[in-house]
This record gives structure tokens, sequence and C-alpha cells, in this order.
């Protein structure tokens, strides 16, 4: 079953959790909100704090033809190596612009805290509790910005580039649904 957290009051949600033995949440625009209005602007701001022209554009493109190459495994490694290799930035620039998209992605997320308060009383509840991503940042980065951001209480970081399986194929949740047999499923996003 998938619910839209979004319209769903905290209070009902857990009512409807209670029935399942795990929950698995969407990371990005359901747990972690970004402080931006569309991702595009982290890229603009990476480009902006170390002067390089048209950044945003050329890491937007790097990632394309990182997933064309690579496909729902694409890591920002590969977006990055994009980069070097179509000329746009070198070894060095590439480490240092990587380094800082990451801290920015960071710090540009803020918690909802609903849904820690939902994570920590499903752990209480006995819940596995799974935090699902399609995204380029592996799962160890990702359950840093969590932790960090407040969730404590997980079991598991699911992410496309680590397992490359997507949500959008289906493929993440039949992933899912194999690592807890025989198990109720709910996903929150």
């Amino acid at each position: 079953m998938v619910t839209d957290i979004l319209s769903t009051e905290c209070l009902e949600l857990y009512n409807r959790c209670k029935n399942y033995d795990v929950i698995s949440i969407d990371i990005f625009d359901t747990s972690l909100i970004r402080l931006v209005d569309r991702p595009e602007v982290i890229f603009e701001v990476v480009g902006k704090k170390l002067n390089l022209r048209d950044f945003a554009a050329s890491r937007i493109n790097a990632q394309l033809a990182a997933e064309v190459k690579i496909g729902v495994k694409t890591t920002i490694q590969d977006i990055y190596r994009e980069l070097i290799q179509h000329g746009y930035l070198d070894r060095s620039a590439a480490q240092t612009a990587m380094e800082l998209e990451t801290e920015t992605e960071k710090r540009m997320c803020v918690a909802r805290k609903d849904l820690i308060d939902f994570v920590r009383d499903m752990k209480v509840e006995g819940k596995e509790i799974v935090f699902l991503s399609d995204m380029y940042l592996p799962g160890k980065i990702l359950t840093e910005i969590l932790t960090d951001k407040g969730f404590r209480n997980f079991d598991r970081v699911i992410v496309s580039c680590d397992y490359g399986k997507n949500k959008i194929s289906g493929e993440a949740f039949r992933y899912l649904k194999s690592l807890y047999p025989k198990r109720r499923i709910i996903h929150i996003g």
C-alpha cells in the first residue's frame, strides 16, 4: 500500500500503520524538505560559491549523460566524472565541487518534526523503518543526513544508486518486499 503523508493527519497515519510490519518512507519531499524551490538550486549555489560560470547547466547535463551510460546506479562520483571527461572541471576542482554539493545538500534539508516523532513512535511499536530514495547520493550519506536532522530510529536506507533499483520502475518496492518476505509493508511518500 502507498499513502501520501502530506494529505494524511499523523494520528490517522499512525493508526493505519499499526497494521503493518514494515514502514517504508520516502526521503526527499516527505521526511526531508529542501529549503529550495527545486533541487537544481543546489547546483546554482555550488557554482556561485566556486565562481564557476554555467555550473548548474553543466552539472545537470553531466547527470543526464551519466544516467544514459550507467542507468539507475548513477552516483554523484559518476556525475562528476562526466564533468571531468567533458573538460568542465579538472580532478581537483571536481572533488571540491562534489564535496561542496554534498555539504550544501545537507544544509539545505530540514526534517519534518512530525515524521521524526512518527518514526520514533513506530519503532516503539516494534515496526521496521526503511527510508527509500531514487538518488545519486549513496545510502551512507543519506543516513548521515537523516541522522543529523533528527531521525535516529530506523533500520535501513535503500537508495537507487546503491542497489540499482528505483521506485519509478517498481523495482525498489519489489526489492523491499524481497527483504521482508511474508511481512506487511506500507510505503509513505
